[in-house]
């Protein structure tokens, strides 16, 4: 339940409006589609030009990492992928696993690695392996209990690009 001001009176508009004279301000047109007791849905389009050479901004590499191996463990798929995209532009090569039996078979046969990038539920289970940086949620029972671990950073999730580019470059840069 919504217990904000906007939601008891209905809103004073004051976002459409502001929303509007933005679009406006661009040349584009701002629609709603509205239901009574279901709610609205707003949309607009704008024209947006392209940056003068027409091609999308790079990602800058760091060339203290390229070509560093690290090895991340990550039980969920996509914020496993998202960390090796994030850790693929900056240059780096990757092994992404989701157990940390997967991580000790890659670890046997492609290590040892440069960083070892660990989500907390599978820390315990690969103790030695190191430089690594601990992967943990931000509530409260995850960040208990890490005091004592031998750590090189901890990372708390969802992890954003320059907080995952200053751990690493930290520990293999």
């Amino acid at each position: 339940m919504d217990a904000s001001r906007t939601r008891n009176h209905d809103g004073t508009g004051l976002g459409l409006a502001i929303a509007s004279s933005l679009v406006e301000l661009m040349d584009g047109r701002i629609s709603v589609r509205s239901k009574p007791n279901r709610g609205s849905i707003f949309t607009f389009t704008i024209m947006a030009g392209q940056d003068e050479e027409g091609a999308a901004p790079t990602v800058p590499r760091f060339p203290m990492v390229a070509g560093k191996q690290v090895l991340i463990v990550e039980p969920n798929d996509i914020g496993g992928q998202i960390l090796r995209e994030m850790l693929t532009e900056m240059g780096c090569q990757t092994c992404l696993c989701r157990t940390a039996a997967e991580a000790l078979a890659a670890h046997k046969t492609c290590g040892p690695y440069s960083a070892y990038i660990l989500d907390k539920s599978v820390a315990g289970a690969l103790d030695g392996l190191t430089p690594r940086l601990l992967l943990m949620g931000m509530n409260e029972t995850d960040i208990r209990g890490t005091e004592g671990e031998a750590n090189a950073a901890d990372l708390y999730k969802p992890v954003y690009r320059d907080a995952l580019a200053r751990a690493v470059v930290g520990v293999v840069g």
